[in-house]
């Protein structure tokens, strides 16, 4: 399993370049938090 001290989501989360989506960053942090709590049970 990976433990990066940190990721770039930057054009990940845009909806066009240099645009940020607030529904694509929410939804990027619900998939961390699963994953943590998957991690944890």
């Amino acid at each position: 399993s990976a433990n990066p001290p940190g990721i770039d989501i930057s054009s990940g989360v845009e909806s066009a370049p240099g645009v940020k989506d607030p529904a694509l960053i929410e939804q990027f942090f619900r998939a961390v938090r699963a994953a943590r709590d998957d991690r944890a049970a």
